[in-house]
């Protein structure tokens, strides 16, 4: 599953694309990359568009929750920052939900089936998305 992220310092966000088929192993991957990664800043608010991921074949719950339980480790003393998921399906949103619910660091977690509602609770113009510049893995964006 590619999944890939930048960070927009301009509106303090770090928007998270994935497309393609969500699988346990790449949620993971993720996971370790996103949390290893020195120029993540842990007190920003998180955009996560789901929207064009085309399947979830091979997504658990236990892969889920591994995956939620090494952010909850990375997230445990950052309270106050929002997840915003925005999800393409009914499914994807039912996984979506999944994954808020098994999380346990202190942070604010909702799942969207739009930009718009997602970008409203978030408190971020969409412009802010447009600053996050998909060149590669990782990094800064505009």
């Amino acid at each position: 599953m590619p999944l890939d992220y930048r960070i927009v310092d301009a509106h303090r966000l770090v928007v998270i694309r994935a497309w393609g088929v969500i699988d346990d192993d790449g949620l993971v991957a993720h996971a370790h990359r996103f949390t290893s990664d020195p120029a993540v800043v842990r007190t920003y608010d998180q955009y996560a568009d789901y929207t064009g991921v085309t399947g979830f074949p091979r997504a658990t719950p236990g892969g889920i929750a591994e995956g939620g339980a090494i952010m909850d480790a990375f997230e445990k003393n950052t309270p106050g920052i929002k997840l915003a998921l925005v999800m393409g399906s009914m499914a994807a949103f039912g996984l979506g939900r999944m994954y808020q619910l098994l999380r346990r660091a202190p942070i604010d977690i909702n799942v969207f089936r739009n930009h718009a509602d997602a970008l409203t609770w978030i408190g971020r113009p969409a412009q802010a998305l447009e600053m996050a510049v998909w060149t590669g893995q990782g990094g800064r964006g505009a």
